[in-house]
């Protein structure tokens, strides 16, 4: 029941966040046309489950936008694969690691910082969109912060990322419920 409502506001979220700030999302003028890819990061399959029900949702609503498949990060040739989309959604989990950076757990956490990685790349002109899985009961602390650090990741590469309504920074997720901070 948790993942298939985590699955549901990721892919409510990552389809508005390709719409401009409150505007209805028009697939002609903002989908329509381009090449989707969907790239995940996974440990127990949540994720690669989620990001398969993206291509689902996205191909039958955008006439097979998102093309056949989507891709594990674990299998792409190199980081060159993202190059080939105009708008990327990518995933990952969140492990409760403890870590300052590189806490996803998965092959993401390889590409990240490594020269021949994203830092090799320049993705002016690409919209990124995120979505994951986490569990905000097990460690409400750092809830989806792998998910913050990927967007932070291809921001920091110029990629165009933090749409939708809010951002993981306006948001507290203290034993198992979800809190907008005051302020």
């Amino acid at each position: 029941m948790r993942a298939a409502a985590v699955i549901f506001l990721a892919f409510g979220a990552t389809v508005d966040a390709f719409a401009p700030r409150h505007a209805p999302l028009r697939p002609k003028t903002e989908l329509w046309g381009s090449k989707v890819g969907v790239y995940y990061g996974t440990e127990g399959q949540n994720t690669e489950a989620a990001a398969d029900l993206l291509v689902e949702l996205l191909n039958a609503k955008f006439d097979g936008i998102a093309g056949e498949t989507s891709f594990p990060v674990d299998e792409i040739d190199g980081v060159e694969d993202l190059m080939d989309h105009e708008l990327l959604l990518v995933g990952c989990p969140t492990w409760n690691t403890g870590a300052d950076t590189e806490r996803s757990g998965t092959d993401w956490d390889d590409l990240y910082y490594e020269d021949d990685g994203l830092p090799s790349l320049d993705f002016a002109g690409k919209k990124v969109a995120v979505f994951g899985c986490g569990d905000s009961v097990g460690y409400g602390g750092n809830f989806c912060d792998a998910i913050d650090e990927l967007e932070s990741v291809f921001a920091s590469r110029n990629a165009q990322t933090g749409f939708g309504s809010g951002r993981r920074a306006d948001v507290n997720f203290s034993g198992g419920s979800r809190r907008r901070r005051a302020g």
